[in-house]
């Protein structure tokens, strides 16, 4: 449809927890125990083969801007249109209502999209701590 796009999580091999915001937690109603469940780690981990319903095995992809700065871009458009241009490191596992809010649950780098530009879809420590503070 040009909206979004399905797309599997590569799973990372082994995960560990390393952190979680307690404040967000506590916000969407999750007892701090939950993200140290195996389950959890898993699923944040990019393996969707065993959530729950409702909950699909599959993610998905977005395509955010039509152009940027009012070029549209063909070369690196994955449908070659111009009018799809997205987070290359972004997948969407959720949506949902948690306590009266919509909420949309994504994995950042969480395997190759089609938005990725040749990329592996992975994001660096780096930038996700980084995005994890802000």
């Amino acid at each position: 449809t040009g909206h979004y796009v399905p797309v599997n999580p590569t799973p990372i091999p082994d995960p560990i927890y390393v952190s979680h915001s307690k404040e967000f937690f506590a916000e969407l109603g999750f007892d701090d125990s939950l993200a140290t469940s195996s389950d959890f780690i898993s699923m944040f981990s990019g393996d969707t083969s065993s959530v729950p319903e409702p909950m699909r095995k599959l993610g998905w992809a977005t395509g955010y801007a039509l152009s940027i700065y009012g070029t549209e871009y063909y070369a690196q458009c994955p449908f070659q249109s111009g009018n799809g241009y997205g987070d290359g490191r972004a997948m969407s596992v959720f949506e949902g209502v948690l306590n009266a809010k919509r909420w949309e649950m994504q994995l950042k780098g969480g395997g190759r999209t089609p938005y990725c530009r040749g990329a592996d879809g992975r994001a660096v420590l780096r930038s996700s701590v980084r995005e994890f503070l802000a």
